[in-house]
């Protein structure tokens, strides 16, 4: 396809389970398949349409550009000819892609009960420059939910699976919570899937009360799951928080299936070799050879973390007077961030 200025390309496409899409006669939507770019070879990509609105009355046509200037032009479809469910061999998690199948790539990993949906506005605003690969972990949103095993380390490989089968090459690799521990463990586990790691307020560092505490809300968590574990996530938001965002965890949070909520927080704070720890994570953090950056809302656990630094380029930051969903509080600020930190991360060959 040849490249107008000011235009973007929109894909061939094709509807599925039962998403209304303008221009496509849902009589021959089985057959419709998502054109491929000729220099991907091999690359793998989704027919589930993620069509983001173009506006009500604005058709979308196979073929079809969209002026760039056009409500919500970040929405085309970049789906291609795999299903958004990818069978791993060893789990099936669901995965959705945005942005040019050569570009630099961008893994976002979601914490303790959510799903990818949290990471959407990044996905569609960091797409125009970078390849976003957004998966559900095992057990969480629309992928598999295993009876045992769900746990950070788990989630892990099968992230190094996934990046493997994409083919997308080393990622950063970007983890909000205990999606924070789990790219950290990516990167230790299987540096050669790694680039460098962002970890958002990430479930590592546990000490003092927090550490004293564990038992008994694992305890919780074993008896009553995912309705113990919604008072925790109901409180995690600073008062300006924008409207709607708690309310919309806390539904994730009830949905998650109870024996993955308990079984994911034993791994990350209860289960041998769990790193939640402090002790435990400064041993694992002092083996991750990546660059890595570390945003934390707790001034003190960004002042620890800074003692564990070994690789240039690394560093902590701090931001004060926001809740523990930091990337959606503040998700301007962290799109800003994972751009420049990306670009950064490529341009010097890391």
């Amino acid at each position: 396809m040849s490249h107008a200025p000011g235009r973007r390309e929109v894909l061939k496409y094709a509807g599925t389970d039962g998403v209304a899409v303008p221009g496509l006669d849902r009589a021959t939507a089985p057959q419709a398949t998502a054109a491929q770019p000729e220099d991907s070879p091999g690359r793998r990509g989704h027919s589930l349409l993620d069509i983001l609105a173009l506006g009500d009355t604005m058709p979308l046509e196979p073929d079809a550009t969209v002026p760039s200037d056009a409500h919500a032009d970040f929405a085309y479809a970049v789906y291609r000819e795999d299903p958004p469910v990818t069978d791993l061999g060893r789990i099936r998690l669901f995965c959705t892609c945005l942005g040019p199948a050569h570009a630099p790539a961008l893994l976002l990993v979601h914490g303790w009960g959510g799903d990818g949906r949290e990471w959407s506005r990044h996905a569609e605003e960091l797409a125009g420059t970078f390849h976003v690969i957004v998966p559900d972990l095992r057990g969480h949103g629309r992928s598999e939910v295993p009876q045992d095993g769900n746990t950070p380390v788990e989630m892990a490989d099968d992230l190094a699976a996934l990046v493997t089968t994409l083919g997308t090459g080393p990622v950063v690799a970007v983890g909000h919570s205990m999606g924070g521990q789990v790219v950290n463990l990516l990167a230790v586990r299987h540096p050669q899937t790694v680039r460098s790691v962002v970890a958002l307020d990430p479930a590592h560092g546990a000490h003092g009360s927090e550490v004293d505490g564990i038992p008994g809300r694992l305890a919780e968590y074993q008896a009553n799951g995912a309705l113990a574990a919604a008072s925790f996530v109901a409180g995690a938001f600073a008062p300006d928080a924008p409207a709607g965002l708690r309310t919309a965890h806390v539904r994730s949070m009830l949905g998650t299936p109870d024996h993955v909520i308990a079984q994911s927080y034993a791994g990350m704070y209860a289960d041998p070799g769990a790193v939640g720890i402090r002790p435990h994570s400064e041993k694992y953090l002092r083996r991750r050879p990546q660059p890595a950056l570390t945003v934390w809302t707790s001034e003190e656990a960004a002042a620890w973390e800074r003692t564990t630094l070994h690789v240039p380029g690394s560093r902590v930051d701090h931001w004060a007077g926001t809740g523990h969903y930091l990337h959606e509080e503040r998700a301007e600020r962290t799109i800003r961030l994972l751009g420049d930190w990306t670009t950064e991360t490529f341009a010097s060959g890391s």
